[in-house]
């Protein structure tokens, strides 16, 4: 089967974040990232452990030409992918468990975030490779659903780039 170039990308950002050797994977903030269109948990349903959902949002592939030339060479696209953590907790007056999954989702920013040479982190297990352009946490988490549900939810938000040869396009 062929998989649209979002899911792909979502797949290679899933590959990374299973990787036992990111900063992330630790004993206290074990998870395993897949991929999910409709992450939707309650307490009973999630249990003991941390979801790590990767959510395609949007792709823009209207993207801009890379070559002011009459025939465009490459096209740059957006992707708008949520990485979700989900996680029950059970005990609301516990800083030290809800600073756990806080740190947790800082790790996964800070890996994510334009690193200090100014270069992007790069999935270079897909064809053509894509990296992450943007990465931003709009809110930890929602007061509301930790207070309501006793669920900690934050998206960490991702903007793919890819650039590939425009359909029809000349190399």
């Amino acid at each position: 089967m062929t998989l649209a170039r979002g899911t792909n990308i979502a797949n290679a950002l899933i590959t990374e974040l299973n990787d036992s050797l990111r900063p992330w994977h630790v004993p206290a903030a074990q998870f395993t990232a897949a991929r999910s269109y409709a992450p939707i948990y309650t307490r009973e349903t999630i249990g003991s452990t941390i979801r790590c959902d990767v959510v395609t949002l949007e792709n823009d592939e209207a993207g801009a030409d890379t070559d002011d030339g009459p025939t465009p060479r490459t096209r740059q696209d957006d992707y708008a992918i949520n990485v979700v953590i989900t996680a029950a907790v059970a005990d609301l007056t516990s800083n030290a468990e809800i600073d756990a999954l806080v740190y947790l989702v800082q790790q996964i920013h800070d890996w994510y975030e334009r690193k200090a040479d100014g270069t992007f982190r790069k999935f270079a297990s897909i064809s053509p490779p894509a990296w992450v352009a943007d990465v931003k946490v709009p809110a930890l988490y929602d007061p509301d659903e930790l207070i309501d549900n006793g669920l900690f939810i934050c998206p960490i938000e991702l903007t793919a780039r890819q650039r590939r040869k425009p359909a029809g396009g000349t190399p």
